[in-house]
C-alpha cells in the first residue's frame, strides 16, 4: 500500500512540475511576441522620424543658405573684438607673385677667413694662453715657444749689426783721409766694399727675423736691450676671431708643421645650398635667398656670391654659395638651413594682378572663401585663386580691386560660422 503511495507522489509531481514548465514557456513566448511587435512598432515610428528629419534638414539647409539666396553674415567686430579674436583687415591689392625655389643646406665657416696657426721655427711650448672658444684679437700673443734655433738667428742679426756698425765708422774715417790724400785711393775702395758687404749682411738677417712673423717694432726693440731673451718665441693671432680648435701642451715641441691653433672669424659665415638638377638653369649669382633655420626661429637674407661651374659626381647636384652676416652671433657653424630664392617668370615679369594674404584663405562648404568686410559684416566670399608664395597668394575671381578683407583671424570667423550652424541645426529637431 505504501509503495502504491510513493508511486502515485512520484506521479503527481511531474504532473506538477511539467505545467510549471509549460507556463514559463508559454509566458517567454508571449514576451518574444511582445518584443517583436514593439520593434515594429519602433520601425515604423524611426520611418516617420526619418521622413520628419529629412523634411526639417531641408529647412535646416534653408536656414543655413536662405531660401532666397542670402549668404551666412557674421556681425561686425567692436574694436576690443576685433583685438580679442585677432581680426587685421587689409585692402586687396596689385601685386607680382614670384616663384619660388626650395633648397636645403648648411652653415659653414668662412674659410676666406680661417687660420690655422703654426710656429714659425722649431721650439719648446712654454705657455699656451688661449683656450677653446676664447675670442682673441688681432697681434695677441697666444702662445710662447723657446727656441735655440731662434737664438741662434737673433744672435746672427745683433752681430750682423755690431759689424756693420764698426763698418761704417771705419768707412768715414777712411773717406775722411782719403779726401785728405793721407791714404790711396785704393784703401778707400776697399772699405766701401767692406761696408757693403756688411749691410748686405745686415739686411738678410733682418729679412730672417721678418719672416719669423717678427715686426719692425719687435726688431727695433731687440736693437736697444741688450737683456733680451733670444730664445723666446711669441706666436700671435692674425685677425680678430675664435679658438676653434687647440692641439698644443706646455712642454711639448712643436714644429713648423704643428698646427696648435685653429682660428676662425665668425662675423660672417657660408651658407652652402645644395642645388638640385632641375634648378640648375634658375639659379644665378647675385640672387638674394631667405635663408632660415630652427623652425623658422633664425632668419636671414643674403644674396648668392659663388655658383659652382661643375656638379659633384657622387650626387649630381651643384653649390650656390652665400655670404652670412654673423656680427651679432647669432648662427651657429654647421646648422642646417633650408632656402627661397625668388625666380621671375619670364612670362609674368611685368604683369601684376590681385593678391591677398595667403592666411585669408579659407575652406567652407568645400569652397575656398575670403571674409569680405561690408555694412552688414563679415561674409565669406567663394574665390577662385593662383599660385603663392610665403605670404601672399593671387586672386583670379572673386574679389575686386580695393576690396576690404580679412588678411588675419580669417579661421577664428570660419570656426564661428561652424558653431552658429551647428546650433542652429541643434534648434531643428535635434
Amino acid at each position: 500500500m505504501k509503495l502504491i503511495f510513493r508511486i502515485l507522489l512520484i506521479i503527481g509531481v511531474v504532473i506538477i512540475g511539467s505545467g510549471l514548465i509549460q507556463r514559463q514557456f508559454s509566458t517567454e513566448i508571449v514576451s518574444l511576441q511582445a518584443e517583436e511587435a514593439h520593434d515594429d512598432h519602433e520601425g515604423h515610428d524611426h520611418g516617420d522620424d526619418d521622413a520628419d528629419h529629412e523634411a526639417e534638414g531641408d529647412d535646416h539647409e534653408g536656414h543655413d543658405h536662405g531660401d532666397d539666396g542670402t549668404e551666412p553674415v557674421i556681425p561686425l567686430f567692436t574694436t576690443d573684438q576685433q583685438t580679442k579674436f585677432g581680426i587685421h583687415i587689409e585692402r586687396v591689392a596689385k601685386g607680382r607673385i614670384e616663384q619660388e625655389i626650395k633648397l636645403t643646406g648648411e652653415v659653414k665657416i668662412n674659410e676666406d677667413r680661417l687660420a690655422h696657426l703654426a710656429p714659425r721655427i722649431a721650439g719648446v711650448v712654454l705657455t699656451a694662453r688661449k683656450n677653446l672658444g676664447d675670442t682673441v684679437r688681432k697681434g695677441e700673443v697666444i702662445a710662447t715657444f723657446n727656441s735655440r734655433d731662434l737664438a741662434d738667428i737673433k744672435s746672427s742679426y745683433l752681430s750682423s749689426k755690431e759689424r756693420l756698425d764698426l763698418a761704417k765708422i771705419n768707412f768715414q774715417r777712411e773717406e775722411e783721409m782719403w779726401s785728405k790724400k793721407i791714404i790711396s785711393e785704393r784703401d778707400f775702395l776697399e772699405s766701401k766694399q767692406e761696408l757693403a758687404e756688411f749691410e748686405i749682411e745686415f739686411r738678410a738677417a733682418k729679412r730672417q727675423l721678418h719672416a719669423l712673423g717678427f715686426t719692425r717694432n719687435s726688431i727695433e726693440s731687440l736693437n736697444h736691450n741688450s737683456d733680451v731673451d733670444l730664445t723666446s718665441y711669441q706666436l700671435t693671432a692674425p685677425f680678430d676671431g675664435v679658438v676653434i680648435k687647440k692641439h698644443i701642451v706646455q712642454g711639448e715641441l712643436a714644429t713648423e708643421e704643428t698646427i696648435v691653433f685653429v682660428i676662425a672669424d665668425l662675423s660672417s659665415l657660408w651658407a652652402d645650398l645644395i642645388v638640385y638638377p632641375q634648378d640648375l638653369t634658375s639659379v644665378s649669382e647675385g640672387q638674394l635667398v631667405t635663408i632660415s633655420a630652427l623652425e623658422g626661429t633664425l632668419t636671414a637674407t643674403g644674396k648668392i656670391f659663388y655658383l659652382s661651374p661643375v656638379v659633384t659626381a657622387e650626387t649630381r647636384t651643384g653649390l650656390a654659395r652665400v655670404m652670412l652676416d654673423n656680427s651679432h652671433g647669432r648662427w651657429p657653424a654647421g646648422i642646417f638651413i633650408t632656402a627661397t630664392i625668388g625666380v621671375d617668370d619670364d612670362h609674368d615679369h611685368d604683369r601684376e594682378t590681385l593678391t591677398i594674404d595667403k592666411n585669408a584663405v579659407q575652406n567652407y562648404n568645400g569652397q575656398q572663401v575670403v571674409f569680405i568686410v561690408t555694412n552688414k559684416g563679415y561674409i565669406p566670399q567663394t574665390v577662385r585663386v593662383g599660385r603663392s608664395d610665403s605670404q601672399k597668394i593671387t586672386i583670379i575671381d572673386g574679389l575686386t580691386h580695393g576690396q576690404a578683407y580679412v588678411s588675419r583671424g580669417a579661421f577664428e570667423l570660419k570656426a564661428l560660422l561652424v558653431t552658429q550652424s551647428m546650433d542652429s541645426h541643434a534648434g531643428h529637431g535635434h
